[in-house]
């Protein structure tokens, strides 16, 4: 058998579909790992720790679904391993609502705290003692 130009054609194409298949992973991660803006606090450090919590975040839902990938498989019979996944998803859920509520603690302490500061100036200056 010998190829013509479509065949080859045909070649090139299914590999870069097959690159493309390959990258999309990795562009989602860095797509993901992008900290969503409204929490963002302006602070370099509070900004690091942000991403950090952010990237954890995203691992913690891949394994997710990792898990419950290998949960549907249907030649999955065995019971024990089908509470460990079970018990898996769990745990990564409940991760990730504690990420998600650490992600928002910056903003939260920030916003809080120009509140309070602004309490305490109004209660000097009522009572200067």
């Amino acid at each position: 058998m010998s190829f013509d130009r479509s065949d080859w054609a045909d070649v090139l194409a299914a590999r870069g579909k097959d690159r493309a298949r390959a990258e999309r992973p990795n562009l989602e991660l860095l797509g993901q790992a992008e900290v969503r803006m409204s929490a963002l606090t302006g602070d370099r450090h509070w900004d690091t720790y942000l991403s950090y919590i952010q990237s954890a975040i995203e691992t913690t839902k891949l394994q997710r679904t990792q898990f419950e990938t290998s949960l549907m498989d249907p030649d999955l019979m065995d019971s024990p391993e089908i509470l460990r996944l079970k018990t898996h998803i769990n745990r990564c859920s409940e991760r990730i609502i504690a990420w998600e509520s650490a992600l928002s603690l910056p903003v939260d302490i920030i916003r809080e705290g120009s509140k309070a500061r602004g309490i305490l100036e109004r209660l000097e200056e009522k009572d200067p003692n």
